[in-house]
């Protein structure tokens, strides 16, 4: 299954255990380095970036720099025919680049409301969703069934995250409410 997944830089080892690929990592790349080639020929691509009220999607470098990471112009020349998106950010169900992504072919995008809990090592939430969805999508599953199967996953997953605040949460809880984001009907 060809999978490309684009992350922080400080979520990429949670995204490599979770996908089995090399994410592509902002920092070091920005939107204007980001190589928009290799937005073609994809079953599953995956978005882990910090997204917020309709603004560009940001990475994250482990000193705390978080650079402008992906943009509409990213996707200028994309062809997503055939490919499953799923963004991971906080807000991804509202974002207008969702409508961008249903423009250049996308099959279906999967996001959520509001903010989304994750961390860097270990894979849990939208990774463990993403994981799950990858391992349906290849059995041959619809993207209705895959994702069944994913949420089902999820709430297995036991796991409890700790806040900086020190409020516990469970981080699978904000990725059962990920869902197919309709396609818009100008589309």
């Amino acid at each position: 299954m060809n999978t490309l997944a684009y992350c922080t830089e400080v979520a990429a080892p949670a995204v490599h255990k979770a996908l089995g690929v090399e994410p592509l990592t902002s920092p070091p790349l920005v939107a204007e380095t980001f190589p928009r080639r290799k937005l073609r020929d994809l079953d599953l691509l995956y978005f882990r970036l910090h997204g917020e009220d309709g603004q560009p999607w940001r990475g994250e470098g482990r000193d705390g720099d978080k650079p402008i990471a992906f943009t509409h112009r990213c996707l200028s020349k994309a062809d997503l025919s055939g490919c499953v998106v799923i963004v991971a950010n906080c807000y991804g169900a509202e974002d207008p680049l969702v409508v961008a992504l249903y423009e250049v072919g996308a099959d279906a995008v999967i996001a959520g409301p509001g903010l989304n809990y994750a961390s860097g090592g270990a894979v849990t939430g939208t990774d463990l969703l993403a994981r799950w969805m990858r391992f349906g999508l290849a059995l041959g599953l619809s993207v209705q069934w895959a994702l069944k199967l994913a949420k089902t996953r999820l709430k297995l997953d036991v796991r409890r995250l700790t806040l900086p605040l020190g409020e516990v949460v469970h981080p699978s809880g904000d990725a059962l409410a990920f869902d197919v984001i309709n396609r818009p009907t100008e589309v």
